[in-house]
């Protein structure tokens, strides 16, 4: 008796020992699914980048055009005659593509575009488009066969971009297209090693409510609609400038921060993504 436990214990070990090997097998070797960063140190979608947009098809068109917009943007509507053209110019050259992405439903965005004279070739839903590097709607892409961003343009296009834009689409002549100008993205530690190179001014672009409620000490509230008018008399030039972003406020921060560098003329702005461990109560 003792010499069959003995080896049915021996047995059963075995037995365990092969499920173990064989689950740390399947686990290790099972296929891994590309996935978009999902760090909070991001930066822009920029001209080089791999638009890995899922439900995205890149290869055989030639241009395609990538158009992220919203039926709510105010630049989205005031640009629909822009895109009507393009949609047109697509729809008469074989081989072209226009995809729009919306964090909106596909139904909507469809009625929008069809009511305004937009045929898309496809319309995409999506919305976790900070993780892909687009904070701001409308941002145009041009993408190559193979997924390959060529051209990034974000915001309304003044008549010169869209002009350069028509060139870059029909032959893809002239210099790559990038009007993007979003701050880097730092975390507690980088903002403690600016120090040494000029104290940077903190700015908090919530609204007066949320400042008073909680705020980081010796932060500087500028609501966001109130930059334009307040940054020149109130944020000096040559001073680092690190706008203080809550994650829920991401989008709006580096809004914020290309407002500073490309409208108003700062040379050195950071988007500060930390925890709300980091925002002390005031």
């Amino acid at each position: 008796m003792r010499w069959h436990t003995r080896h049915a214990s021996a047995a059963l070990n075995v037995i365990l020992a092969l499920a173990t090997a064989f689950t740390l097998y399947r686990v290790v070797s099972q296929p891994k699914t590309a996935k978009p960063r999902e760090d909070r140190l991001t930066r822009p979608l920029l001209p080089g980048d791999t638009l890995a947009l899922p439900g995205g098809e890149w290869k055989g068109a030639s241009p395609h055009i990538v158009l992220f917009l919203s039926p709510s943007c105010h630049a989205c509507n005031d640009s629909l005659p822009f895109y009507r053209a393009l949609s047109a110019y697509v729809g008469a050259r074989p081989g072209a593509r226009l995809t729009v992405v919306s964090p909106e439903s596909i139904s909507s965005v469809k009625a929008w575009l069809l009511k305004s004279g937009v045929s898309p070739t496809q319309v995409l839903q999506n919305t976790k488009l900070p993780e892909y590097g687009v904070a701001v709607a409308p941002t145009l892409v041009l993408v190559n066969p193979d997924g390959i961003v060529t051209d990034t343009l974000s915001r309304s296009l003044e008549t010169k971009d869209e002009a350069a834009l028509w060139a870059r689409v029909a032959s893809h002549q002239g210099k790559p297209l990038n009007n993007t100008r979003y701050a880097p993205e730092i975390d507690e530690g980088t903002m403690r090693a600016l120090v040494p190179s000029g104290t940077p001014v903190v700015v908090d672009i919530r609204d007066r409510e949320q400042y008073a409620r909680r705020h980081r000490a010796g932060a500087l509230n500028i609501p966001a609609d109130e930059i334009p008018s307040r940054a020149p008399r109130e944020l000096s030039r040559s001073t680092p400038i690190v706008i203080d972003c809550p994650a829920e406020r991401r989008s709006d921060c580096r809004i914020a921060s290309e407002l500073l560098l490309r409208d108003l003329g700062y040379r050195v702005v950071y988007v500060l993504v930390a925890g709300p461990d980091a925002i002390v109560r005031h």
